[in-house]
């Protein structure tokens, strides 16, 4: 599987206004800076998978939910 930096960004998106949260709640949830938060989520950067992790727990869903891999 091939990782889609545009499906990452829109489900982060997705979980993140799932749960009404703002971008710099999410920033302070997770210790990302909140300006690479807003780069996750426009697809222009791609997080390692430390990030991934950090980001999926703070939103409570599976990494895989995020990137969309489905297993």
């Amino acid at each position: 599987m091939l990782f889609d930096k545009s499906v990452f960004a829109a489900n982060l998106r997705a979980e993140r206004a799932r749960r009404d949260m703002s971008q710099s709640e999410l920033a302070d949830a997770t210790g990302i800076n909140l300006a690479t938060i807003s780069q996750y989520e426009d697809g222009a950067y791609v997080p390692g998978g430390d990030k991934i992790c950090s980001l999926a727990s703070a939103l409570d869903v599976t990494p895989n939910d995020l990137i969309g891999w489905s297993v």
